[in-house]
Parts: structure tokens; sequence; C-alpha cells
């Protein structure tokens, strides 16, 4: 299977308000394949999201190197970085960062209609459709303060979905949702990865990461172990989820 993302010897360091050098990430290797669903997980601090920034190239490591699709980050222009996250790749954030003055619709096609990769009428038949995918076109006219969270948050798994992503990048994406909304959003996750998505995802929550089929724990801002899980099985999950309690525990988390 193809690699979709790989490092190498990948650290991130920056100076304190004190001045001191300090290590976010150090010396992380890994390697994503393309269809993957993988989650990291670790303590608060320990360089999860910095990581995630990197890997999309929204932030800029110190040393070290991040491919994506063979392509080395660091010799690409911002230009050419801020063009390949918009159209090659799908973020969703803990909170949707939608815009207050559009309605929902408007919102989730406004960065389709940046990346010009298909006419309006196909940009709009494409959100109608994810709309309708995802339970939330009667609210296609709303604005941010007549809907939920949960449906707020699946807007910005449209919004994400709208250029076809090769890889889709969530950061605490049910972080500010109840459990029964989690689970919904969970669902809508391993619908899309077994579409033949690629998923990594950031969470703090076993029951979130439960879904995925690698789980990657950091350490102050290191790699300190992986379980592979394979993947998701709705008839094993007690099985799957006592696997995964117990290797959290061993990593003291």
């Amino acid at each position: 299977m193809e690699h979709l993302i790989e490092t190498k010897r990948l650290s991130l360091h920056i100076n304190s308000l004190k001045g001191q050098k300090q290590t976010i990430l150090k010396d992380i290797h890994l390697s994503i394949k393309r269809g993957e669903f993988v989650t990291i997980m670790g303590p608060s601090g320990c360089g999860k999201t910095s990581l995630l920034y990197q890997l999309s190239g929204i932030e800029t490591a110190s040393t070290g190197e991040i491919k994506y699709k063979g392509r080395t980050l660091s010799e690409m222009t911002e230009k050419q970085l801020s063009a390949l996250r918009l159209t090659e790749m799908g973020f969703v954030f803990q909170h949707s960062h939608l815009l207050k003055k559009l309605n929902l619709f408007d919102n989730i096609i406004a960065a389709a209609y940046l990346a010009k990769k298909k006419p309006r009428q196909k940009v709009n038949e494409r959100a109608q459709y994810l709309m309708e995918k995802l339970e939330i076109d009667h609210l296609a006219n709303r604005y941010l303060t007549e809907v939920s969270g949960g449906q707020l948050q699946r807007a910005a798994i449209c919004r994400a979905l709208m250029n076809e992503p090769d890889i889709l990048f969530a950061d605490e994406p049910t972080g500010a949702l109840n459990s029964s909304t989690t689970k919904e959003v969970m669902n809508i996750f391993s619908r899309i990865h077994s579409e033949g998505a690629t998923l990594l995802l950031v969470t703090h929550d076993p029951k979130v990461a439960l879904r995925s089929e690698r789980i990657m724990f950091m350490n102050d801002g290191e790699m300190a172990d992986s379980l592979q899980l394979g993947r998701y099985d709705h008839s094993t999950v007690e099985k799957r989820e006592m696997r995964l309690n117990h290797w959290l525990q061993d990593l003291g988390f």
C-alpha cells in the first residue's frame, strides 16, 4: 500500500518566553498509508497538535523531513503548500471555525469556490450531496447561532470533504461535543474511512481512538508506542476496548 505521508527524524524546537530552547517534537519517524485511519493520543502538551500541523504543512519543522506523496514539504513554497492544503487535504478542528456572517451552505462551499477545481454548479451539487449524506441538508439556510454544536461539526466535516481530499486531518473533533453527539460524529468518520478515505485524528478520548486502525501514543514530544487494532468492527468493540485500555494503562495514561 502506498505511503501518503512519511517522516524521518522530525524535530521541532522553539524559544520559550525566557529565551530557553524548548523541544516540542523529537526525532519522529512515522508513515501513514493511503486509506489508513490513524489516531495520535497522549497527555496534554505532549506535541500531538504540533505534529498534525507539521504533517499538513501548516507549521515548519526545525529539522528532519516530511514527505507527502513523495514530495518534500520543506522544498515547497508557501503558495504551493497553501494550494496543497486547499485541494488535497481536509481539516476538522475542535471548534468549527465557520464564518458567522454566512449560512451553513455558503460556509461549506466557500473553500471549494476558492480552489476552483470544479464549476460552481458542480460545487453546489457536491455540497448538497454531502449535506444530505450527513443529514443536515434541511439546515442549509440556517446561520451558526440557529444550529447545535453537533450540526456545526457536521457542517465542518462537509466543508472538509468538499474538494475530495486525499487525507482528512482532525484535531480533537469531538472535544466540544457531548457523548451522544461524539458517537454520531465518529460514525460519520467511520463511514468516510470505509469509503476509502485516509484519516489522521488527534484525540485524548479512548472511545474516539477506538474507531481507528492504528493508534500512536506520544509523550514529551516523542513517539512512545503504537497499537495496531485493525479495521473497526462493532461486533468486537468490547474486546477492542479492553485491549486499548490495557495498553493505555501500561503507558500510564
